[in-house]
């Protein structure tokens, strides 16, 4: 039997339409919190997840999404994050501790027209190590995530390189963002997945937020419905 979380958001991904084939596409605006990550649902009508879609709508937006990894070994996230983005990818437990991100992982071009990938490498030392539900965040470069003390949960290094937990930190988990970046850019990003699915049942732990997400998700669809009615009985 399905739990009333479950239920909620296979009600709502209904209303809202399912995703294309292989992807997602951000619905309304992704959280940059672990209550407000968009969940990527289970039941939908395609089996790996292989993109997701959606937009930075200013220089401080940060996207979150729960994603669920089926192969951690063939696990991999990349995103250029359109001409004009320099964007960041991180990868969190779902309780919100680091686990691994990059910046860059190419250099810029010679006239700068273009920024460089961000990538989640496949089969990395520091990648996840177990199937399950996970959080998946974009950013733009700088825009970093810390604790409730403003620490960085990410260790120092260059861009290009591939990070892992800062560690000693207390709490380790997800905060916020510490809001400072160079980059004054908005715009479409295309995040590519390998290793990730749409298949897995919904967490128990996670019911919280799915509650929220599907709340978020089914809000616009109940507004709409409600001034239908509204004025069915306006004309009646």
């Amino acid at each position: 039997m399905r739990t009333a979380a479950a239920a909620l958001v296979s009600v709502c991904a209904l209303a809202v339409g399912p995703a294309f084939a292989g992807g997602w596409t951000e619905l309304g605006d992704a959280g940059n919190s672990l209550a407000s990550a968009q969940l990527i649902p289970a039941n939908v009508p395609t089996t790996s997840l292989n993109s997701i879609g959606g937009t930075l709508s200013d220089q401080l937006d940060v996207d979150l999404y729960m994603i669920h990894i089926s192969d951690p070994a063939s696990f991999s996230a990349t995103t250029v994050g359109g001409n004009l983005m320099d964007t960041q990818l991180f990868l969190f437990a779902l309780n919100g501790t680091a686990i691994y991100t990059n910046n860059d992982d190419l250099a810029y071009s010679a006239d700068a027209s273009s920024f460089p990938l961000s990538t989640l490498p496949v089969g990395h030392n520091l990648g996840p190590i177990t199937a399950g539900y996970y959080l998946l965040g974009i950013s733009l470069s700088g825009n970093d995530p810390v604790n409730a003390n403003n620490e960085l949960l990410f260790a120092n290094g260059l861009p290009t390189d591939v990070r892992g937990p800062a560690g000693n930190q207390s709490p380790a988990t997800l905060s916020g963002f510490t809001g400072l970046t160079s980059y004054d850019e908005n715009g479409a990003y295309a995040i590519t997945l390998t290793g990730a699915d749409m298949t897995a049942p919904i967490p128990e732990p996670a019911t919280n937020a799915l509650m929220l997400a599907g709340l978020g998700l089914c809000g616009l669809a109940a507004s709409r419905k409600g001034r239908r009615a509204a004025a069915t009985e306006v004309a009646a």
